[in-house]
């Protein structure tokens, strides 16, 4: 049978088929992102008790003074950066299963016009078209 595709504005509205697997790979990407999250938040759990033990033992207090314990203070700070970046993803994963949802995935948030299948296998997340993103 071939394949249906509904055009608005000039453009392709993807198939079922495709947003099923879409779907499925955004619900990997998630369990993903939520061991990352999880790996995340246990480093930085790590480190904070590291910097404390080794503010401790340099300095004979928990300070935090000594050139050790700013390297850790540091990779403590790096790690929650990595965790928000982690959490912003889950975000985007999330916004888009509920487009799924809610039967607008593949369709511009801001113009509604169907978003170019293309991206939307580039980034499965993507809920605007790239003209439309800054304001999405």
């Amino acid at each position: 049978m071939p394949r249906q595709l509904e055009v608005i504005g000039g453009a392709e509205r993807v198939s079922a088929e495709f947003i099923e697997h879409q779907k499925k790979l955004l619900e990997l990407m998630k369990d993903l992102q939520i061991r990352e999250v999880t790996m995340a938040r246990e480093t930085i759990k790590s480190l904070g008790k590291n910097y404390l033990d080794e503010a401790t033992r340099v300095t004979g207090n928990r300070s935090g003074r000594g050139s050790a314990s700013i390297t850790l203070k540091n990779q403590v700070i790096v790690a929650e950066a990595m965790l928000s970046l982690k959490l912003l993803g889950l975000e985007q994963i999330d916004a888009a299963l509920d487009a799924v949802l809610n039967g607008k995935y593949g369709d511009c948030r801001k113009c509604d016009i169907p978003v170019e299948e293309a991206r939307l296998k580039a980034q499965p997340t993507a809920l605007c078209h790239v003209k439309c993103e800054s304001d999405c």
